[in-house]
């Protein structure tokens, strides 16, 4: 039986994880939900998946923070749709050891911020819209480039000694997935895709139903527009 948005919500909340300073953060802190503060355009329109790739029209910072309307919970939970959850590799340094609000992981309206990516996906994919977006890696924020999918997988053995406490964070993956029970996972990234995969050929990962479709993604970038011509529009949402 699915959960419903408010108690989807309220539980994620009340989830702590530990970041790399040791201290117990709300799930909240460190994940978010696909909605974008954009106004003007409406989803899928040619016009604004245009001006995303015009670099003469400069996309507002402010479009790329989390809409403070659905910071109040009963507004969030008329919003948020549970078929799909979006997977990335590690939160931004930029948010998650700073007193930001709940839900700010994947808002980051920083000059260089790769996030502005994801405002494509949500006018070339509907089906995204409003839908849970997380990490791997729940609480570690460094550059992903310098992790390694082979420092993931120790740090399930070595819990106690790798700083990436691989073991804990594969626990809040679980319960994310096993509250929301999605439709469809997204992932984001080649490490992200591998990471996963290695993660389910173990078994370590607690599927609520059998049906889930598992939908693999390039990596976006805010800083290149070079997966526009491998994006399809209806690539998730007809899956």
């Amino acid at each position: 039986m699915k959960n419903s948005n408010l108690e989807i919500i309220r539980q994620i909340r009340d989830k702590k994880v530990d970041n790399q300073n040791g201290e117990k953060l709300s799930l909240s802190r460190v994940s978010s939900w696909f909605l974008y503060q954009s106004e003007g355009y409406a989803l899928n329109d040619p016009k604004r998946i245009d001006d995303y790739f015009n670099r003469k029209k400069k996309i507002q910072r402010d479009e790329l923070l989390f809409p403070t309307k659905y910071q109040n919970d009963d507004d969030l939970a008329k919003v948020i749709t549970t078929d799909v959850i979006v997977y990335g590799l590690n939160p931004s340094s930029r948010g998650i050891n700073q007193n930001y609000s709940d839900w700010a992981n994947f808002h980051d309206n920083d000059g260089k911020t790769r996030d502005r990516a994801f405002l494509f996906e949500r006018y070339n994919n509907d089906c995204l819209n409003g839908c849970y977006m997380s990490d791997l890696f729940k609480g570690f924020s460094e550059d992903s480039s310098k992790i390694t999918v082979k420092q993931f997988m120790d740090g399930l053995e070595q819990s106690k000694t790798s700083k990436y406490k691989t073991k804990e964070y594969l626990q809040v993956l679980n319960f994310e997935i096993n509250l929301i029970k999605p439709k469809k996972i997204v992932l984001f990234g080649n490490k992200v895709q591998d990471c996963f995969e290695r993660l389910c050929e173990q078994n370590k990962i607690e599927f609520p139903n059998e049906d889930i479709c598992i939908i693999n993604r390039a990596h976006p970038s805010g800083t290149s527009c070079t997966f526009k011509e491998r994006a399809d529009s209806n690539e998730i949402c007809k899956k």
